[in-house]
């Protein structure tokens, strides 16, 4: 009687965690998709509307801004995801 109840509530904090783990995910991909968003709507901004900019200008800092969020969002994945770099461990764990 005494385990169930501890086990009840272990399983309680467990369902917590993991709703809390979920909603941080979710945040986070929201943040990345408002930051692409950002990202490309200043790229367009810069290229098309902005006469003293041009492609050649603005074309390394997307193209570096790029390399570095891909970047930070393998860390993320590896940090998340208990550091599987296995292709058949990243595909289970998505």
């Amino acid at each position: 009687m005494v385990a169930k109840t501890e086990f009840d509530i272990l399983e309680k904090r467990k369902s917590e965690i993991e709703t809390r783990d979920k909603a941080r995910s979710m945040h986070m991909l929201r943040l990345m998709s408002v930051f692409f968003t950002v990202q490309f709507a200043v790229s367009y901004h810069t290229i098309f509307n902005v006469e003293w900019l041009g492609w050649d200008l603005v074309e390394p800092f997307t193209y570096s801004i790029s390399q570095g969020t891909a970047i930070m969002g393998m860390f993320y994945i590896l940090k998340k995801r208990d550091g599987g770099v296995e292709y058949s461990e990243l595909d289970e764990s998505m």
